[in-house]
């Protein structure tokens, strides 16, 4: 099944948008990053370590599907899809503890 069409600009725009949204909502301690179709969240160890915590696959146009790490290096899809800034709202109240600083 072919992939649906994203672009690289879509995926550097949301990442601007999840960076505002981190700051914006005082959660200092994590950052993002753009890999290929997605926008991951992460924490850093004091080691330098990244931890994965949640990810935004860009689908179509202004869609996105929300994952949410199970292991490092594993990702595990949830029912959530949808605009970006409607993900990022449902991240931060339904899987809080996943962007809880630890």
């Amino acid at each position: 099944m072919p992939q649906p069409p994203y672009s690289k600009y879509q995926v550097l725009a949301a990442h601007d948008t999840v960076v505002r949204f981190l700051q914006d909502h005082g959660l200092n301690h994590l950052m993002a990053a753009a890999r290929g179709r997605h926008v991951v969240v992460y924490s850093e160890e004091p080691d330098g370590e990244k931890i994965p915590r949640i990810r935004f696959c860009a689908l179509d146009h202004y869609q996105f599907w929300l994952d949410v790490t199970t292991h490092p290096g594993r990702w595990a899809p949830t029912p959530y899809e949808g605009e970006l800034p409607q993900l990022c709202d449902t991240a931060l109240t339904d899987l809080s503890w996943l962007l809880a600083e630890f």
